[in-house]
């Protein structure tokens, strides 16, 4: 039997988590309609037609940070749990702890004694290494590497093909540029791009 999976979300992260579901075989997708509009008007956001039952678990299939967060945050979810979705064709070490509403894309490697927050997505090819503890609702781009570790707070977002170096601590609500390389701690919130990176100004 087939457990029916409350997918929230349909442009091109949607469309990849679907992939990942298509390849596990374990969930019927039910698509959600939701009106992101009325999160820039501060007005609350609505799923339309929400309807779940005992079976149902549902994910957050959008790569924007806030909203994910917002959405994770609705009272309409908080009768059923959110679903972690592992593509078969990534590595999780039996060590590792993956936290509810995550996303491990295929050819990510996630190494031993990772710890992985709620609501994150670890995105195709994306490496983290030994000892690193990530946050909740962080996004690490494809080709991403975090090296052994680290420690990446909530709310980061890691671009393509970014590197941070052993040992490296990132504060919360902060953005690096593709191709970044991260060689010291960064606590004030911003985006930093370069290499080694530095704030954008």
């Amino acid at each position: 039997m087939h457990q029916k999976i409350i997918l929230i979300g349909t442009g091109g992260h949607a469309r990849s988590v679907k992939e990942v579901i298509g390849s596990l075989h374990d969930f019927k997708i039910k698509n959600i309609t939701l009106h992101i509009s009325n999160i820039s008007q501060k007005k609350p956001l609505k799923l339309e037609h929400f309807e779940t039952d005992d079976s149902s678990g549902y994910f957050i299939a959008i790569g924007d940070i806030s909203i994910r967060e917002h959405i994770a945050s609705l009272k309409q979810l908080k009768e059923i749990s959110a679903i972690t979705l592992i593509s078969p064709t990534a590595t999780i070490a039996p060590t590792a702890s993956i936290g509810t509403g995550v996303v491990v894309m295929p050819g990510a490697i996630v190494r031993e004694n990772v710890v992985v927050g709620n609501h994150c997505i670890i995105n195709t090819g994306c490496i983290i290494d030994h000892d690193s503890v990530i946050g909740d609702f962080v996004n690490l781009s494809p080709g991403s590497i975090i090296c052994g570790k680290c420690s990446i707070n909530d709310r980061v977002f890691v671009g393509a093909g970014v590197i941070v170096n052993d040992g490296i601590t990132l504060g919360k609500d902060i953005i690096i540029g593709s191709g970044g390389v991260v060689t010291k701690d960064l606590a004030q919130p911003g985006t930093y791009i370069g290499n080694p990176v530095r704030l954008k100004t």
